[in-house]
């Protein structure tokens, strides 16, 4: 994967999400010369443990396995349908659930490893985007098998219901989100990001929708620590 850092970090993005649809065409092409037919899907809100749910539930004897956060509904339809039309049988569906304050730290510490920061903001519209996704898969594709996963503070993958996944928790209270922006300004503060990763790690945080007055004014504290860091490295102009 191409890492999300830097000013233009959202080239990089835009240009692995070209990569991974490009490598998917690939990777269904070659499944099925091989005599696979069957998909396995893993997705969910970045960072929620998805790599990990897939090694631990062994897929290994399935034909092609796509790790991806893929939290829009059309999204998935059209993943699925070009590996329809390809010839693919069976796909399996793996909806992974973690809490955001996890979802976020696991981000930054894949950061500081691999360079792929996933920006706050775009973090919590994808999990936002996930809330109903379990329903939607029962409701409208009933030829699928679903497997959700509850990876809920790192504390191990746990398989569970339809209508326990159904219930997962996706409506951010004023409390998870000021302990998701304290967490990353405590960062900002203690220099734990450094200068060219810091826009790529917060995103644009005070267009987050929904904030409460307190958390507006925590929210533009963090840009301002964003623009101050920026500045004082010539990253701004």
């Amino acid at each position: 994967p191409l890492g999300y850092t830097g000013p233009n970090w959202k080239d990089y993005q835009e240009a692995e999400h070209h990569m991974t649809k490009v490598i998917y065409n690939a990777m269904l092409d070659k499944a099925l010369r091989n005599g696979k037919q069957d998909l396995v899907i893993v997705t969910g809100t970045a960072a929620s443990g998805k790599t990990t749910a897939a090694k631990t539930l062994n897929f290994k004897k399935a034909g092609l396995i796509y790790d991806a956060a893929i939290s829009d509904k059309d999204q998935l339809q059209a993943i699925i349908d070009i590996a329809t039309a390809k010839g693919i049988k069976k796909i399996t569906i793996v909806p992974v659930y973690n809490d955001l304050l996890t979802c976020y730290k696991n981000s930054i510490n894949r950061g500081w490893k691999s360079w792929r920061f996933t920006a706050l903001d775009q973090l919590v519209e994808e999990f936002r985007a996930n809330k109903g996704l379990v329903h939607h898969i029962a409701a409208t594709m009933p030829h699928i098998k679903i497997i959700p996963v509850n990876c809920s503070q790192n504390q191990g993958v746990k398989t569970v219901s339809i209508e326990e996944a159904g219930n997962w928790h996706y409506d951010i209270t004023d409390e998870e989100m000021s302990s998701v922006l304290n967490y990353l300004s405590q960062l900002l503060e203690n220099g734990d990001i450094e200068a060219g990763s810091v826009r790529a790690a917060a995103g644009e945080v005070t267009k987050i929708k929904g904030l409460s007055d307190d958390n507006k004014r925590l929210a533009q504290h963090i840009e301002n620590l964003v623009q101050k860091i920026e500045y004082e490295h010539k990253l701004r102009y």
